[in-house]
């Protein structure tokens, strides 16, 4: 699914500067959600390895990396151009709930400001976009 980043809705919050600068760099955002609940553990692992192989390819670097496999386990990794970060990647998944992957694409996004926009995010107006179910698997 592609959602611009206007869906978000952001005009109603007080953005800090970085904030601003962070939501200015963002573009658009791919998101793709499996959910155990209607899927098999059988797809729900071939999907995830393929998307680990995809994250391991040329072109990615790793920035982070969390979780358990108790709760789940969550990967943030970026395509750099230039000294520039047009792409971030957020994968998460776990096997009782199932995965997310979103990739942010816009124009020389800063992380560290990206990262700012995390206080933000339960205060943005979602329930009446299709960006609320993602919302909901994410948080």
């Amino acid at each position: 699914m592609d959602i611009p980043i206007s869906v978000l809705n952001t005009e109603n919050i007080s953005l800090s500067k970085d904030q601003s600068e962070a939501m200015d760099s963002i573009e658009t955002l791919n998101m793709i959600l499996y959910s155990l609940e209607g899927g098999t553990s059988e797809t729900f692992e071939s999907e995830v390895l393929t998307i680990k192989k995809i994250l391991k390819a040329e072109g990615y670097s790793e920035l982070m990396r969390m979780g358990n496999n108790l709760k789940g386990k969550f990967q943030i990794s970026y395509v750099e151009e230039a000294s520039e970060i047009d792409e971030l990647i957020i994968f998460g998944y776990s096997s009782t709930s199932g995965f997310m992957l979103v990739r942010v694409l816009g124009d020389n996004i800063k992380l560290s400001k990206v990262v700012s926009l995390a206080e933000v995010i339960d205060q943005l107006e979602i329930e009446n976009t299709n960006v609320n179910d993602f919302m909901k698997f994410f948080l």
